[in-house]
């Protein structure tokens, strides 16, 4: 029975990817909760939902119980949406405010929750191989853990695949902004100690991690979390720890130089460094015997990244360390705001020991005023059936809106489709043309002309290009 918070936030992944709260009383705005519902293909399979205005208090005592609901289990087995929904609103009564609260979905499904339970077995100190009950600063740790069966507690040794694994620090007091109502205080997991993946083999993994320096010294239980899944057979497992973590031990590590840094910057590791578009894709790859820190804890140690003279981006959260060691990690991120001509990117690491590293980039942006296609292609043709379309341009992560037409050489249009793309990829590759999907004009074998346009909302500058398209 998942009673702890801790093994109910564990669970807070598949739960967004699944169910929204949200709000649909309104006939004149669509709520975030309604885009995700009716989002074709993606999104929310159902609603946890209001008809009408709510009070944020009654939202918090519904949350807390739909949370501490959401997990449990009858008889080994995880409710239904139907059996959440009505014990959800039983113990969060509040008069008659929470009757406004209603379920948009089956409540007969399930959520797609793992069975599977990722169950630690050691954890020890990397240096003297000891057990160890409390995580400290500087301690090196090698964790140990394998995959079973909750129910029978049976040893899966088929499983094989890869984990993901996040220790995060104690609790901290967190504050709302109170302008709309009084500020209210709150526990928030704010401090990131590691984040990291490996192997499973044979249901066992194994995970070393590096505590640093940044955490709170004061002794109290922190929340680790592991997940699982194994490509071949589609099986999933999670599991979940509250180690005591605080203090710090002696120093005995001789690491006195920074994190090194290898960047790739939109695919290109070797300068000279030019882009059409005023948005880039960054990788970054860090490596450090010591590790890299991504706590926060102590200000101006952060993984960050700064444009210009910009305020500096921080991208703790966005590092994730490598083949179950933490000497090795990337971090993938998009960062905008450049301007069109030479800028300047700033990448700052901290190991977990206390040594810097930064690495100043010089790129330069031309031609970005307009929005281009930068490259395009139609495959298969000649078709019989259907085409698709891949488009590349230099307005990534801008709302874009792509069109798609098709003429005859005689100039009449078989067909036009046009979408709107948020945040559109750099390459766009969901767009193809289904010759029969036309009830009215099915298309004889011959050549057609196809047009592709790309439109910006932002300053509505355009871009087309078109070719031949042979049907066989």
């Amino acid at each position: 029975d998942l009673t702890d918070w801790a093994k109910q936030e564990q669970l807070a992944l598949w739960v967004t990817a699944t169910c929204e709260f949200g709000r649909h009383d309104s006939p004149f705005i669509r709520s975030a909760a309604e885009e995700l519902l009716l989002a074709k293909e993606k999104g929310a399979v159902a609603l946890l939902t209001t008809g009408r205005p709510v009070f944020s208090s009654v939202n918090f005592s519904l949350n807390k119980a739909f949370i501490e609901e959401v997990f449990r289990k009858n008889e080994g087995q995880f409710q239904d949406l139907g059996e959440i929904f009505k014990n959800t609103k039983n113990q969060s009564q509040n008069g008659a405010l929470n009757r406004n609260f209603s379920l948009l979905g089956d409540p007969s499904m399930k959520l797609a929750i793992p069975d599977l339970e990722i169950k630690v077995t050691s954890i020890k100190e990397g240096v003297s191989g000891d057990p160890t009950d409390t995580l400290k600063a500087f301690q090196e740790i090698i964790l140990k853990a394998e995959v079973i069966d909750p129910l029978t507690q049976a040893f899966q040794s088929g499983f094989n695949g890869e984990y993901q694994i996040e220790l995060r620090d104690k609790p901290v007091i967190s504050r709302t902004l109170g302008d709309e109502s009084s500020p209210y205080e709150f526990e928030e997991e704010k401090v990131l100690i590691f984040r990291g993946q490996g192997k499973i083999e044979a249901g066992v993994l194994e995970a070393r991690f590096f505590i640093p320096d940044g955490i709170n010294p004061n002794f109290g239980n922190g929340n680790l979390r592991i997940r699982g899944w194994d490509g071949t057979s589609g099986l999933q497992a999670m599991g979940n720890e509250m180690p005591l973590i605080g203090g710090k031990t002696p120093l005995e590590s001789q690491d006195t130089t920074g994190p090194e840094i290898s960047l790739t910057i939109n695919g290109k590791s070797t300068g000279p460094f030019v882009f059409p578009t005023p948005n880039l894709e960054i990788e970054a790859l860090f490596s450090d015997q010591s590790g890299i820190n991504v706590s926060g804890f102590i200000p101006g140690r952060d993984l960050s990244i700064q444009v210009n003279d910009q305020s500096p981006i921080i991208l703790n959260e966005e590092f994730l360390a490598l083949e179950g060691s933490f000497q090795k990690g990337i971090l993938s991120t998009f960062i905008s705001g450049f301007s069109e001509g030479k800028n300047t990117i700033s990448i700052r690491v901290w190991d977990n020991v206390g040594n810097e590293n930064v690495q100043i980039i010089e790129v330069e942006i031309k031609g970005s005023n307009f929005l281009q296609i930068l490259d395009h292609k139609v495959f298969p043709n000649p078709a019989s059936t259907e085409s698709n379309f891949e488009v590349s341009h230099n307005r990534q992560g801008e709302n874009l809106t792509l069109s798609l037409a098709v003429y005859s050489t005689s100039g009449q249009i078989l067909f036009s489709e046009t979408f709107r793309l948020l945040r559109a990829d750099q390459n766009i590759r969901d767009l193809s043309w289904s010759f029969f999907q036309s009830q009215s004009k099915y298309p004889a074998k011959g050549t057609y002309i196809y047009k592709l346009t790309l439109q910006s909302e932002s300053d509505l500058s355009s871009d087309s290009v078109s070719g031949k398209l042979v049907i066989q």
